[in-house]
């Protein structure tokens, strides 16, 4: 992993500091090329996955550990980590926090800065989908907000739940948040009632295949003859 570091920083051009070096490797095949910004976003995919990121010091970058990129964010400094302040309509900040609460990342807190605004620092990723969240509930109408916990990867099953609710015509009736990080299907919904795209999600969610990635290295034969074979047995399926 430290070969790959040096690596992508030279490639970008970019003066990174590693003040210690890191324990683990990256295997990676890419079937085609990838850009400059790409392959950066790939090192911090790699390196978030090992506890790690990238933060900026002025003249220099350092990869640093998670805790400490988000002990900087706290201070005001821009790091993979964001804060936010969001302003309440209807909610307050008590009801908020707590519907919010399990979007939270290991490293994400919530905290209440009056009755009617709250403060949210986290992955961008994550805040950004809290926002979207909270938009949803704070509504003059009441919503319900139901966790439903899912095989698949929530994402790849949003547009197809969708699909089938507009078929139903319930598509105005349920908005739908996908939490990869813990397999989580989020629902908001006008009515107390989550019968209908709960049977729809265990229909998809049952049917669909729950696919496993994995990394094979090769001793005594080449790569691309195996892909070849493989890719010939799939198509004759």
């Amino acid at each position: 992993i430290n070969d790959f570091i040096k690596m992508v920083a030279k490639i970008n051009n970019k003066n990174l500091l590693i003040t210690k070096p890191l324990d683990g490797k990256v295997n990676f095949i890419s079937i085609k090329p990838l850009s400059n910004k790409e392959l950066w976003q790939l090192l911090l995919d790699v390196l978030k996955q090992k506890g790690y990121t990238i933060v900026d010091n002025g003249r220099y970058l350092e990869v640093v550990p998670l805790k400490v990129a988000f002990e900087k964010a706290k201070a005001g400094k821009k790091t993979i980590f964001k804060s936010i302040n969001i302003k309440l309509k209807y909610l307050s900040s008590k009801v908020c926090i707590k519907e919010i609460k399990p979007f939270l990342s290991n490293f994400g807190r919530a905290e209440v800065i009056s009755s009617d605004k709250i403060m949210v620092i986290d992955f961008e990723e994550n805040v950004r989908q809290i926002r979207n969240i909270i938009k949803s509930l704070d509504k003059k109408e009441q919503k319900y907000i139901e966790y439903i916990k899912t095989n698949t990867k929530p994402s790849l099953m949003i547009k197809k739940i969708k699909d089938m609710l507009a078929s139903l015509k319930l598509e105005n009736v349920y908005k739908l948040y996908a939490d990869d990080y813990n397999n989580f299907l989020i629902v908001v919904s006008q009515v107390n009632k989550f019968d209908d795209i709960k049977a729809i999600i265990k229909k998809i969610d049952s049917k669909t295949a729950l696919i496993v990635t994995e990394v094979l290295r090769l001793k005594n034969t080449d790569a691309k003859e195996v892909l070849d074979i493989l890719q010939k047995v799939i198509n004759e399926r």
